[in-house]
């Protein structure tokens, strides 16, 4: 039987192997080089864990600090590996969070389902530029060849962004591949307010992503992110995309504090009266909307 010196011996011995991770994690050169660490660390503390995330995002994919709550949900997915959704301001960065997570394992992939071609454009060139990831962008144009669904199934890709379209018909016999299931390390649907918002109506396959889910298996995570969820919104997006009632939810504040609203009633001309006053108001707002006219001469952008 271990006595009581050993095992207090053995937590000391855990510790500091734990605490060496991070250390390694901070002197790495590359994601390669992470995601061993990824791998050691299943076991070991949830902030030794974190440590690992942050030194990823710090070292090796952005020019700028994490938030905590960006950390926060990437370690969910990573290790938790559990459904994870998310409110945040438009300006939060919950992209990041997606684009991250496929880096952190070895021959890992994210799903992206976005609501409209622009969106997954962009995406698509911001995740060219991360270190180790290759994106396919996969639209109604696009050249869905034999050697496109052989290049997907078998990893070649980090990144696959598509619509709900896509999603529900062409990538289905990929979805259902067993070499491509155990690749997929998160599948996340972006605005997912729209999901609820257009899957009952001009986009009805967003009300069939959880035919999705079902053919990636229940070990795969689902992230969901939106600036807009509200009570009614959220319990119909989860119905349709399979999110269950208790997955852990993280929100964040959605004040917009640059933003003022202004209402002044203000007559036709050149210069309105009270324009003086409604001018002064506004300084330091870099938007400011007239609904009775637009002044002429302004500095400020003005709509």
């Amino acid at each position: 039987m271990r006595s009581r010196a050993s095992f207090r011996r053995l937590q000391r011995e855990t510790a500091d192997v734990a605490r060496d991770l991070v250390h390694d994690a901070n002197g790495t050169t590359s994601m390669m080089a992470i995601q061993p660490l990824v791998e050691r660390a299943r076991d070991a503390p949830e902030e030794v864990q974190k440590g690992i995330i942050r030194a990823g995002l710090e070292r090796h994919l952005y020019p700028f600090e994490p938030r905590q709550k960006q950390v926060d949900a990437i370690w969910h997915l990573v290790f938790r590996r559990e459904d994870l959704l998310l409110a945040a301001k438009t300006s939060f960065g919950k992209s990041v969070i997606f684009q991250a997570v496929p880096l952190f394992r070895r021959g890992g992939i994210s799903l992206i389902i976005v609501p409209l071609d622009r969106i997954g454009q962009e995406q698509c060139i911001k995740i060219q530029g991360l270190p180790g990831a290759r994106c396919a962008f996969i639209n109604g144009r696009t050249d869905k060849t034999d050697a496109l669904a052989q290049e997907i199934e078998t990893g070649i890709y980090t990144h696959l962004i598509m619509g709900p379209e896509i999603a529900a018909e062409w990538f289905r016999s990929i979805a259902s591949s067993p070499s491509f299931k155990k690749r997929v390390c998160v599948v996340a649907v972006d605005e997912l307010h729209l999901v609820a918002f257009w899957g009952s109506g001009i986009r009805p396959r967003y009300a069939q992503l959880s035919l999705l889910r079902r053919r990636l298996g229940g070990g795969v995570p689902w992230f969901g992110c939106s600036a807009t969820l509200d009570r009614t919104t959220l319990e119909t997006a989860r119905k349709m995309t399979g999110f269950q009632a208790g997955c852990e939810f993280f929100r964040s504040s959605v004040d917009r504090p640059e933003i003022k609203l202004i209402i002044e009633t203000m007559n036709l001309g050149r210069h309105p009266p009270h324009f003086n006053q409604l001018w002064n108001s506004s300084r330091g707002i870099e938007w400011l909307y007239l609904i009775d006219g637009t002044p002429c001469g302004c500095e400020r952008k003005w709509v």
